[in-house]
């Protein structure tokens, strides 16, 4: 199976980790077994993502509401979630390797600008009809005894082009539990932020939040639960927000309600597998709505994904010849 394919390389992997630190490479540098792979690379398994992109974001495209169009980039993220949760580990790209395909008729442009042992740089680019979608991530792994902790660093814009509404996305860590021993799963974890500089709106939200009411709460929340709030912000929190993006990438300040908001707009709850509300409307249902299909391109560039061999020798089961190429 998958799960002890993985299992059995993990202690080789630790021992390697030593040495990578000491070299000061990064845990995605490590080679996994090709047989242990996927037999696609990061960057296909990431443009899978954007699957609700041309339903949820043409449609908030179409809305003249900066703060609906707010809410709906929000509800993407948070719908994309649960298309990650794949337990097979893809092939990690190249310095230089693209991605190309169409997702509902909808380009999307992916390419590692980075080394693996340097930063991993991953930048994309969606340019819909009525939005484009873009940013620039850091994809940024450790490794625990029994779990493995990922998080792309760095936000995402959403640009709608009707009224110029730009909202900015960090996203939450994702974590792999029983790598090595015990029940494997997945799930977000800690919180995350969405922004509109323009417009003065700041979202804080979180996974799993801490139980109300101490331990013994009597509301019963599962992991994927997800809570937060709605503000009109000042700009001095902007200018934090700023300040600690230019310093590491993404926000980690502490939110002072009565020194960094106007007021309250509204509650966010929610679960990344079931549905997600701000205030009174739902902004996604599971289900209601299905995730496009990705194609590929006929014609792609050289440098693409899926025209490297030894992605090609894994679509046909040849990892042997594959990992050798590797």
């Amino acid at each position: 199976t998958v799960i002890s394919k993985q299992r059995s390389v993990v202690p080789q992997l630790l021992k390697n980790l030593g040495s990578a630190i000491v070299q000061g490479k990064t845990i995605t540098s490590l080679p996994i077994p090709i047989d242990c792979n996927a037999d696609i690379t990061t960057l296909e398994r990431v443009a899978g993502t954007f699957c609700y992109a041309p339903q949820m974001l043409e449609k908030g495209g179409e809305s003249e509401d900066p703060y609906d169009q707010f809410c709906t980039a929000i509800a993407f993220w948070v719908a994309s979630f649960h298309l990650s949760s794949n337990q097979e580990n893809p092939i990690e790209p190249l310095c230089g390797e693209t991605f190309q395909a169409k997702i509902g008729g909808i380009p999307v442009y992916f390419e590692q600008t980075s080394p693996l042992e340097v930063n991993n740089l991953i930048s994309f680019y969606m340019p819909g009809k009525n939005f484009t979608l873009s940013g620039t991530w850091n994809v940024s792994t450790t490794v625990y005894p029994n779990s493995v902790k990922g998080q792309f660093v760095g936000p995402s814009l959403i640009h709608y082009k009707n009224n110029g509404t730009k909202v900015y996305f960090q996203h939450p860590a994702g974590i792999v539990s029983g790598t090595g021993v015990g029940k494997r799963k997945f799930d977000y974890s800690g919180k995350f932020y969405a922004w509109d500089y323009e417009n003065k709106f700041f979202a804080e939200l979180i996974v799993d939040p801490p139980k109300d009411g101490g331990f013994f709460s009597k509301k019963q929340t599962t992991t994927d639960y997800i809570k937060g709030s709605v503000w009109v912000a000042k700009d001095s929190l902007f200018q934090k927000v700023k300040d600690s993006l230019a310093k590491k990438r993404y926000i980690d300040i502490k939110l002072n309600a009565k020194e960094d908001f106007e007021q309250e707009k509204d509650k966010i709850e929610g679960s990344w597998i079931d549905t997600f509300s701000v205030g009174d409307k739902v902004y996604w249902k599971f289900g209601a709505i299905k995730p496009h299909k990705m194609i590929g391109c006929k014609w792609v560039l050289p440098s693409d994904s899926n025209m490297r061999k030894e992605v090609l020798l894994r679509k046909i089961g040849e990892c042997e010849v594959a990992e050798k190429i590797r």
